[in-house]
């Protein structure tokens, strides 16, 4: 099923037009956002003298957001050529308006979308190559449905490929249904996303969690953010979700992490660029340069992604100067799996009391072992 199809089928233009006669837009931009849902277009408004392009997927996020459509990419239920369905706040109702926090989100996440990310993607060269890698491990209630929205992305990707750490379920085979290079690779994110950057040939890799849905312009906002002078390294805004309920503190905090960790820890790498995404933010590079660094350190089990920062940022583009590493504002989708079990505050402190005993320099022992006992069960 391509985009024009999926959007047939989810009804989007009569969605959007009863969407507009319940809530009849006062500005001519939201005018050409209620009319805007034909794939591939995309309009430009003006904004301090400058154009800005506007993006389906843009649209697509915005609309979600404010209007409420329910799902989950970890949800499972899907089937045949279902797509897993985006996010709502708690309490909304498909096809309702959402409560004031997914407005209030929508509002600050569209003016993110205007104001920081008014590059022209199409400055950089349509030839440059995207590859998508994804390490798994047991995902065979959530790897069909990913991969099938995968094949969704306009522009598509020059290839996807999944990288299996000993699976013992029917990854995959699900996966090799989905038409997909899949390749075995020593168990461990790190070790997993290595093997898979080995085995691919584009020029640029995006590093996919299996539970993760990326904006579905992710191959222009990847070209165009690595057009841009000094920047190696980029991600997008994390939206976590568990089942239908946007899990709010928890995004808001994944997010600001990005900027607030290197600024407490490295403040003159921070003033230089740097700043700290994770793997659930789709992280992506040029191949070059990921392999100039080594690639991800495969002796760590957690927070491989923030190390893979540091070394590319101090790497930089081959010019001597220091690198600059992007969240971009569009969002990506990803399961709060262990969110919605451990709660907001406990997972918060989770997941800083690992980074600190990473940034104190605690060893990959030390780290595998504080890991498995927190976790338990080797989820990596």
């Amino acid at each position: 099923m391509n985009l024009e199809s999926f959007l047939m089928s989810r009804n989007w233009s009569a969605h959007s037009s009863r969407l507009t006669s319940r809530n009849p837009p006062r500005s001519a931009t939201w005018k050409k956002l209620s009319a805007f849902g034909r794939p591939g277009s995309s309009f430009s408004i003006n904004i301090c003298g400058r154009k800005r392009l506007i993006s389906l997927s843009n649209v697509i996020a915005c609309k979600t957001f404010v209007y409420g459509d329910v799902g989950s990419p970890s949800g499972g239920g899907g089937g045949g050529n279902d797509v897993p369905k985006t996010c709502a706040a708690d309490g909304d109702e498909p096809g309702r308006p959402a409560g004031w926090q997914s407005q209030f989100f929508a509002l600050m996440l569209a003016g993110c979308t205007l104001f920081l990310s008014a590059e022209t993607f199409a400055r950089e060269s349509t030839t440059v190559s995207v590859s998508i890698i994804v390490p798994v491990l047991n995902e065979s209630k959530i790897i069909e449905q990913t991969l099938k929205y995968l094949k969704l992305l306009s522009p598509s990707p020059f290839e996807i490929i999944v990288v299996d750490g000993g699976s013992t379920d029917r990854t995959v085979p699900l996966a090799k249904r989905q038409g997909v290079k899949v390749v075995r690779g020593p168990r461990g994110r790190g070790a997993q996303m290595n093997a898979g950057a080995a085995a691919a040939r584009g020029d640029i890799l995006c590093f996919l969690h299996a539970d993760t849905l990326p904006p579905l312009n992710l191959v222009e906002q990847a070209r165009g953010a690595l057009s841009q002078p000094g920047v190696v390294l980029g991600g997008f805004f994390p939206i976590i979700q568990d089942s239908d309920r946007v899990l709010w503190f928890s995004s808001l905090h994944n997010a600001a992490s990005t900027w607030y960790a290197p600024l407490l820890f490295r403040p003159l790498s921070f003033c230089r660029g740097l700043r700290l995404l994770f793997g659930d933010q789709a992280m992506f590079c040029r191949a070059d340069r990921f392999r100039a660094v080594g690639g991800f350190n495969p002796e760590l089990i957690i927070m491989e992604d923030a190390d893979l920062c540091i070394r590319m940022h101090n790497e930089g583009p081959g010019d001597g100067r220091r690198g600059r590493v992007r969240m971009l504002p569009s969002a990506v989708v990803t399961s709060g799996r262990r969110i919605g079990d451990w709660g907001a505050l406990r997972s918060t402190w989770i997941h800083f009391r690992i980074a600190l005993q990473w940034y104190l320099g605690g060893s990959p022992e030390d780290l595998k072992e504080t890991y498995y006992r927190i976790y338990g069960d080797g989820h990596r």
